[in-house]
């Protein structure tokens, strides 16, 4: 890799760096740690394998662990919940933290990975799609957005399908 190149990598790492990354303080929880400044941001992936669980008629649903994307703990679990209308999917996300639990409701696009059969890129792009009524704990009554990339495993879908998906949720100031 050429000097400029590697010069110009660092400084968009440490550009992404100063926009999701916290002061990280002994003593924090892992779940208080993926959060850029208190209250507002959370940096989480949701990622492993889930099964197939109950869910409402034309639904589907897998559950599977979150980890900070700052300090790579697990800081709780996720449940994703969607209709399978691809391209455009009806996306639940409810996020199951040790301080609340909080849900975002947005449309999903999913594609296929020309690259990898049976794998999809996924992602969610939208404002206000924090859903206030059905946050608990710190979450609850708390607006914003919730942004996420990632990819699908559906080589067993319905019954079982692996996630790799990467989410910055931004919460507005409480009011």
């Amino acid at each position: 890799m050429s000097r400029g190149l590697r010069v110009l990598v660092v400084l968009a790492a440490l550009s992404a760096g100063g926009f999701i990354t916290p002061t990280i303080r002994a003593g924090i929880p892992a779940a208080e740690a993926a959060t850029a400044a208190p209250g507002d941001r959370l940096a989480l992936n949701f990622r492993g394998t889930g099964t197939l669980e109950p869910a409402e008629r034309g639904r589907f649903q897998w559950s599977t662990d979150l980890y900070s994307l700052i300090t790579g703990d697990r800081v709780g679990t996720g449940n994703n919940n969607t209709s399978m209308t691809v391209p455009i999917e009806d996306h639940v996300m409810t996020f199951h933290l040790p301080d609340g639990d909080l849900v975002a409701h947005s449309k999903e696009s999913v594609i296929p990975d020309p690259q990898h059969p049976g794998f999809a890129l996924v992602g969610v792009h939208q404002h206000n799609n924090i859903v206030p009524e059905r946050g608990t704990g710190a979450y609850a009554g708390r607006t914003g957005k919730v942004t996420m990339s990632g990819w699908h495993d559906g080589n067993k879908l319905p019954t079982q399908a692996t996630f790799n998906n990467f989410y910055l949720i931004e919460r507005d100031p409480k009011s």
